[in-house]
């Protein structure tokens, strides 16, 4: 199987995950270069299994031991990661410890997922692959600080963080 990026940089959630975690569990780094060392020759390393299916993104669900709990990849690491199909690209979107949470709840899985794909740039409304695009001419908030994104299919509108220029 080709060779697959892992950019753990996308999701403020999962950065989030990961300096939480990291208080209780000093190896976590360790385990998810393991982790993302072996994605990136395989994306269906770790005991992966699809979690959600779509025409530009799949999701995927992996285990992963964790040198903390010692007790092998069924009690340890769970992380949700979010595959861009056009530039062949894995973000993880969600991590936690299989001896702490059971499972993430669906709310948690769907906004890390929306979060994720609109800094992607793909449509956040549901079922909708559409490409979220700037208005041409831009529009700026009042603030200046936001612009507002158009699909270029549904035509839903939503304003994003203005993109750092320079």
């Amino acid at each position: 199987m080709a060779a697959h990026k892992v950019d753990s940089t996308k999701s403020p959630q999962f950065k989030s995950l990961v300096a939480r975690w990291k208080k209780d569990h000093r190896h976590i780094q360790d385990d998810l270069d393991k982790l993302f060392e072996a994605i990136g020759k395989d994306l269906h390393a770790a005991s992966a299994w699809r979690v959600q299916a779509g025409p530009n993104v799949e999701v995927y669900k992996y285990k992963q031991n964790s040198s903390d709990i010692r007790r092998g990849a069924r009690y340890g690491w769970r992380v949700v990661a979010l595959f861009d199909k056009r530039t062949a690209t894995l973000c993880p979107i969600l991590i936690w410890p299989k001896t702490e949470w059971g499972d993430a709840d669906n709310d948690l899985y769907s906004s890390a997922i929306e979060e994720v794909l609109g800094v992607l740039g793909y449509c956040t409304n549901g079922g909708c692959d559409g490409s979220m695009k700037t208005t041409e001419p831009p529009q700026r908030s009042v603030d200046g600080l936001h612009v507002k994104l158009v699909c270029d299919k549904c035509t839903c509108s939503i304003w994003r963080d203005q993109p750092n220029e320079g």
